[in-house]
């Protein structure tokens, strides 16, 4: 991201512009905003992939596309199940 910005707001021949791109070295910095998002977006996967998971073993598959599809029944699936973190 900072890279992006270095790009749009110093002018190209900028010292200041070179230093930056000298220093990220093409490394990707990530906001902590950015990387709680990612990790929570992770965790909402994982606690879904879990409760599909059980759905389908023990033959719950009409209930797959109901988890999939709803966030309300999909909360109440996992405290029914017990699928925590």
């Amino acid at each position: 991201m900072l890279q992006k910005i270095n790009t749009y707001v110093i002018p190209d021949k900028n010292q200041i512009k070179r230093k930056v791109d000298e220093i990220m070295g093409g490394k990707v910095l990530q906001l902590k905003s950015e990387q709680l998002l990612a990790e929570g977006r992770s965790e909402g996967e994982n606690l879904l992939g879990k409760l599909i998971t059980y759905l389908i073993a023990h033959g719950l598959n009409d209930e797959v596309q109901l988890a999939a599809a709803d966030e309300k029944a999909r909360k109440e699936m996992y405290k029914k199940y017990g699928i925590d973190k």
